[in-house]
């Protein structure tokens, strides 16, 4: 996965990078809508997305 700027990636969803950085850091619940869009923007699922690390 590459990794991009969080104004890039908050331009692409049509969200502020205000908003774009509060769910990245966890202090914001990201709608499903964005989660979805986000998924598609990486061309990855959702649950790689929202899965934890396991080890």
């Amino acid at each position: 996965m590459t990794f991009h700027k969080q104004k890039e990636l908050a331009d692409a969803l049509g969200i502020s990078q205000r908003a774009y950085s509060h769910y990245e850091n966890g202090t914001g619940k990201i709608p499903l809508d964005i989660l979805i869009a986000l998924a598609e923007y990486y061309d990855c699922s959702t649950d790689y997305l929202l899965k934890k690390e396991l080890n």
